[in-house]
């Protein structure tokens, strides 16, 4: 009843005799009627998808030639057509010469688990793509209690920025504010502290002297949170706009010409 309520099944072999078992739940778990079938390996095996069938044919080899446990997940195809995934363990029992003389093991069903899995995996591939076409780096930023910077995640654009990966930055994101311009870096470490002192949002324009773009202008905006631990959680994005302030520096500088040139024409109509 308990491998029944645990929607496990057991079993056992003896490779000496070659005889099987099955537990009536085993049984149940196969969609299987007991007087129909014999417990058997090849039973098992025409239970199994055909590509995880190499896989148990693979364990028992590996088992054979002396590991003395296995786990692996498998899909079983019932003889109604319905299919589930099963985790299914095993342990080998030897005698003085190491020979096996019992294998017993256990097969769960672990269906929902997998396709939960499964669809964690569906939904985090689809956040990286919609986050890899979104022009701008979209980061979260944490601040522990001890001072320790972080970027619990990052997207991949941020790397050209400041030349570190996802990864490293997932672990220390220190290095980050080495990258500033001298005349940036106090700045920039107060406006974030401001941010978290207050819990208002973050935004600055700075100077990053990037390996791979060069010396360039960077704006983040991010809205913080606080977490229970005293961290501070900010989500949001960085973003090169070096051109932008390019082509408002031009515009200032024109129109800085344009105003001295109409000052000098009216001095001279004057």
């Amino acid at each position: 009843e308990a491998q029944r309520i645990a929607r496990l099944g057991s079993w056992n072999w003896r490779p000496r005799t070659n005889e099987v078992w099955w537990s009536e739940a085993e049984f149940e778990l196969f969609g299987i009627d007991p007087g129909t079938v014999s417990p058997s390996f090849d039973a098992f095996l025409s239970l199994l998808h055909p590509e995880d069938r190499p896989t148990a044919i693979h364990r028992v080899e590996t088992m054979l030639a002396g590991a003395d446990e296995f786990a692996s997940d498998l899909r079983i195809i019932r003889p109604d057509g319905t299919s589930l995934w099963i985790h299914s363990r095993a342990r080998a029992t030897r005698d003085d010469s190491g020979q096996i003389i019992l294998v017993e093991g256990t097969d769960q069903d672990v269906t929902e688990k997998i396709r939960a899995e499964q669809e964690l995996r569906a939904e985090r591939d689809r956040f990286e793509k919609l986050m890899e076409a979104v022009p701008v780096a979209l980061c979260s930023f944490l601040l522990s209690p001890d001072g320790r910077v972080t970027m619990p995640y990052a997207s991949h654009r941020i790397e050209p920025l400041y030349g570190l990966t996802p990864e490293q930055l997932a672990i220390d994101a220190a290095p980050v504010f080495s990258k500033l311009h001298a005349d940036d870096v106090d700045r920039a470490y107060a406006k974030v502290w401001e941010s978290a002192r207050t819990m208002t949002i973050w935004h600055d324009e700075y100077r990053v002297h990037s390996p791979v773009l060069g010396d360039i202008w960077v704006e983040g905006w991010s809205a913080p949170m606080r977490l229970p631990d005293g961290s501070v959680l900010w989500h949001g994005y960085v973003n090169d706009v070096t051109a932008r302030r390019q082509i408002n520096d031009a515009l200032r500088a024109s129109e800085r010409r344009l105003r001295l040139a109409l000052e000098a024409a009216g001095r001279l109509w004057i």
